[in-house]
Order: C-alpha cells, then structure tokens, then sequence
C-alpha cells in the first residue's frame, strides 16, 4: 500500500513537473516573439495550450516565470558544458571547447538575458524569491567552473589564478557575445577572436 503511494505520488510530482516545464518552453518562445512588456500569461497559456488558472497554479506572474527560465537554462547549460569539458583532453583545448560553447550559448539566449537585466529591480519586488534562486544558479555555476578550471590548471603543472583566468574569459565571452548581437556579424569571426585571445 506504501509502495503504491508513492508511486502515485511520484507520477504527480513528474506531471506538475512536465507541466511547469511546457509552461516554461512555451513562454520562452512568446518572450522572444513579443518582448518583455508585450507577454501576458494569458498569451503565455495560449502558446502552451493550457488555462491561465494552471498557468497561475505554478506562477504568480510572468517575472517569476522569465526568471525560471533563466535558472533552467543556467543549469542546462552548465552540466553540458561540463560533460565535454570532461572530454577534452589538456588545459587548451578544454579552455577552447568551453569558450566556443558558452560565446555559442550566450548568444542563443542573449536576448532573454538583456530582458532579465533590464527588469531586474521590477523582477527584485515581484518575484523575490526567484531571483534570489537565479543570483544564487548563476554563483554557484562560477564556483564550480572556478574550482574546475584550477583542477585543470594543476593537473597541467601551471599555479596561475584560476579566479582571474575565468574572469577575464568571461569577459572576453560576453563582449564578443554583445558585439555579435549588436553588430549582427558572423559567428565564425567571433570564433577566430576568441581562439586568439584564449592562445594570448
């Protein structure tokens, strides 16, 4: 009888959680069509084909569902990030391949994020708890890249600044990443850059 409990409950619990989840790929796409401002749950049940009461059931507004958003795509693309980063085999090529995949991500979601930015102290008021839970996904996702890259940096023989490397990458990323998006040149020149800077 407990068994069957909990598997009953165990299936529910994997339903709401495929339910937030279309919820959360649906407003992904209206976010992107429409913009921040345009999106109203009403519109973001449409494209998920459920009711606005289900939609407001998992969210209380549409900030806390865009900073949802944000989290799972921090966390799906870190833990891919790290598969290939286990993969690869010296310093080099790991800093390479993890470089061209997060220039690669950060432009995919770039104009998610510059929404993100923009409303983040309206985002602070409404929805306090999710994006405490989207600063704390995005600390704990530069600590373990630090501790990884450091790993990566001894196990070559090297005693440089793991902290300081990993700053001035991400930096180098997410320049690129902007300057792509505002001047809407090709990937690949990016690319080239920023193999360069990794072999400064």
């Amino acid at each position: 009888m407990t068994h069957s409990t909990q598997t009953v409950s165990e299936r529910k619990e994997s339903d709401k959680e495929q339910r937030r989840k279309s919820i959360l790929r649906a407003a992904q796409g209206v976010f992107i069509k429409l913009g921040f401002h345009e999106t109203t749950i009403e519109k973001i049940a449409q494209e998920a084909a459920l009711g606005k009461g289900t939609v407001y059931y998992y969210y209380d507004n549409k900030e806390a569902i865009l900073t949802d958003i944000m989290v799972d795509l921090l966390q799906s693309g870190v833990h891919r990030l790290l598969h290939e980063a286990a993969r690869s085999g010296g310093i080099r090529e790991a800093l390479g391949m993890c470089a061209s995949r997060a220039f690669d991500f950060i432009i995919e979601h770039l104009s998610l994020w510059h929404v993100v930015q923009h409303e983040l102290p309206r985002f602070r008021d409404k929805c306090p708890g999710h994006s405490a839970k989207l600063v704390k996904e995005a600390s704990h996702n530069r600590r373990l890249a630090v501790r990884l890259l450091g790993r990566a940096l001894r196990r070559s023989g090297k005693c440089e600044d793991a902290e300081v490397i990993f700053d001035l990458i991400s930096s180098q990323i997410i320049g690129y990443a902007h300057s792509h998006f505002a001047e809407k040149k090709s990937r690949a020149g990016f690319h080239q850059k920023l193999q360069y800077g990794l072999d400064i």
